[in-house]
C-alpha cells in the first residue's frame, strides 16, 4: 500500500493555484473517432477531446456513440446551452408557476428554481457540455497550447504535468465528456422533473462525472484507490474547478441544493465504487432515484406513496406538479429555521409528497394563485416530526403569529397576506396556502381541468 505521505504529496502537486485547501485529514507538517473537424477548429484542442475520451470510455469500461467535437466558446455561448438545457427540462411557464409556490413555503423567491437550474446546467466553470450539438464549449483559458508540455521552474500546470502525465483541464474534460456519455447512455437529461427527481438524478451524473476525473487524475501515480479511501472533497483538487464556480456563493436555498448535487452525490458515488465498482455505482443510479434514497444508501430503496391530485379550486388549474424529496425539506426547515437538526429531523421518514400549484388561467395571478402540499410519513410520529418542523418554519419567517386551531386536526393563522392551513391525519399531512379572499370565499369545486403546460404541448 502506497504511504498516506505519498498521497498527501500528489495532492500538494494538484493545487492549480498557490494556496489551495489541502484534502481533508491532512496533517500540519503536509503543506472512436471524431466527428468531422469544423471549418477553423482548434485542432490540437479535438486531438485533446478525443485522447481524453479514449482514457475515459477505458476508465468507465463504456464507449462513446460518437465523441463530441471540443470547440472553443465563450461565457455568452455556454450560457446560451445552459439555458437551452433549462428550457427544455421544464417549460418557462411552469417553471415560473413552480417559483410562486416556492416563495408561498418560504422555501427561497420566485425566482429560486430558475436560479437553481440555470446554475446546475452551467456545470463547470469555463467548460460545458451542449446536447443541442452535440459538442464540448471551451473557453479559451483553459487546455491552452502553453500547458502542453512542462515548463523549468515551480509552475503548478508543469509539476502536475511531470507527477501526473495529466494537465490542469484535463480532468474537468473527462467531467464534462462523462456527461456525453451518460446522456448517450440514458436518452434522458437528469434535470427534467420534479426538484426531488432532478437533486437524485443529478447527484448521481455529476458524482459519476467527478469520480471518473478523479480516477482519472490519479491514474498515472496508482493511487486511485487510496485517494478514493480518503474520501476526498473534489473542490479540494486543481483548485477547485471540478465544482461550480458558483456553488459556495449562490444565495438562499440554491447554494445548499446545488452542495447536495455536487458533494452529497460525488461522496455517494464514490462510496458505490468503493463498495462494487462501477457495476454498484450503476445499481445505485438504477435503483435510488430520489434524495431519500441518496442520502440514506444504509436502507432498502423507498416507492414513494402514489399521491392523487385534489380537485383544483374553482376557477384555476394546475399550472405545476412538484415534489421537494427528504432533501428539499431538510433545506426549507434548515433556512427557515437556522437549525440543521431540526430540517434533518423534518425530512427523515419521507414516504413521499407532491407541491402543487393552482393558477388562474391565462394570468401570473401570484396572489390569487393556491399552493397545496400533500405530504406522505412512513410513521405518525415522523408525520408529527414534520409537521413540527413546518410549524416552527412558519413562526421563523413570520415572528409573533402563530397557528390556532381552524377545525379538527386543522390550525391556519394568516400572515404576509397569506392563509396557511396545517393539518394532520395519521401518516398525512397538508399544508393549504392562498389569498384570505380564497380562504374565506365559500365556493363549490371545480371540475377537473387539464393543465397549463400539457395545454402548451399539445399546442405545439
Amino acid at each position: 500500500m502506497i504511504p498516506e505521505a505519498a498521497i498527501l504529496l500528489a495532492a500538494m502537486a494538484l493545487a492549480r493555484a498557490e494556496g489551495a485547501p489541502l484534502p481533508v485529514g491532512a496533517p500540519p507538517e503536509a503543506e472512436e473517432a471524431l466527428p468531422a473537424q469544423p471549418k477553423g477548429a482548434d485542432l490540437d484542442l479535438l486531438d485533446e477531446s478525443r485522447r481524453t475520451a479514449q482514457r475515459v470510455e477505458r476508465i468507465r469500461g463504456l464507449r462513446f456513440a460518437g465523441v463530441p467535437p471540443a470547440v472553443r466558446a465563450g461565457d455568452a455561448p455556454r450560457r446560451e446551452a445552459a439555458s437551452r438545457r433549462v428550457a427544455a427540462a421544464c417549460p418557462a411557464s411552469r417553471l415560473a408557476a413552480r417559483g410562486r409556490a416556492w416563495a408561498d413555503l418560504g422555501f427561497g423567491g420566485v425566482e429560486a428554481p430558475r436560479r437553481f437550474l440555470d446554475a446546475l446546467a452551467g456545470d463547470l466553470q469555463g467548460i460545458g457540455f451542449d446536447a443541442s450539438g452535440p459538442r464540448v464549449l471551451v473557453d479559451a483559458s483553459l487546455l491552452s497550447a502553453e500547458d502542453f508540455a512542462p515548463k523549468e521552474g515551480s509552475d503548478s500546470a508543469s509539476s502536475l504535468l511531470l507527477a501526473t502525465g495529466v494537465r490542469p483541464d484535463e480532468p474537468a474534460l473527462a467531467h464534462v465528456l462523462m456527461h456525453a456519455l451518460q446522456l448517450s447512455r440514458t436518452g434522458s437529461d437528469p434535470m427534467s422533473g420534479t426538484i426531488d427527481a432532478t437533486l437524485a438524478a443529478s447527484a448521481w451524473a455529476e458524482g459519476e462525472a467527478n469520480l471518473v476525473a478523479v480516477l482519472y487524475l490519479f491514474e498515472g501515480l496508482g493511487i486511485q484507490s487510496e485517494v478514493l479511501a480518503h474520501a476526498l472533497d473534489p473542490g479540494q483538487l486543481l483548485g477547485g474547478t471540478l465544482l461550480p464556480a458558483s456553488l459556495d456563493v449562490l444565495p438562499g436555498v440554491e447554494g445548499p441544493l446545488l452542495d447536495f448535487v455536487f458533494r452529497e452525490g460525488y461522496a455517494q458515488a464514490a462510496s458505490a465504487y468503493r463498495a462494487g465498482g462501477f457495476k454498484a455505482l450503476d445499481r445505485g443510479v438504477a435503483a435510488r432515484r430520489t434524495t431519500r434514497d441518496v442520502l440514506h444508501g444504509d436502507r432498502a430503496p423507498l416507492v414513494p406513496a402514489p399521491i392523487p391530485e385534489p380537485t383544483a379550486p374553482a376557477g384555476r388549474v394546475l399550472a405545476d406538479r412538484d415534489s421537494l424529496g427528504e432533501e428539499g425539506i431538510v433545506v426549507l426547515v434548515s433556512s427557515l429555521t437556522g437549525k440543521d437538526n431540526l430540517g434533518l429531523m423534518a425530512g427523515d421518514g419521507w414516504a413521499g409528497d407532491a407541491l402543487f400549484r393552482y393558477e388562474i388561467e391565462g394570468t401570473a395571478a401570484d396572489r390569487e394563485g393556491v399552493t397545496v402540499w400533500e405530504t406522505r410519513w412512513i410513521t405518525a410520529d415522523e408525520a408529527a416530526d414534520f409537521e413540527y418542523g413546518i410549524e416552527r418554519s412558519l413562526t421563523s419567517r413570520f415572528p409573533g403569529v402563530a397557528l390556532a386551531p381552524a377545525s379538527p386536526g386543522e390550525r391556519r393563522m394568516v400572515a404576509g397576506g397569506r392563509s396557511f392551513r396545517l393539518s394532520r391525519k395519521g401518516q398525512q399531512v397538508t399544508l393549504r396556502i392562498c389569498s384570505e379572499v380564497a380562504d374565506s370565499t365559500k365556493v363549490p369545486r371545480a371540475p377537473k381541468r387539464t393543465p397549463i403546460w400539457q395545454k402548451q404541448s399539445k399546442s405545439k
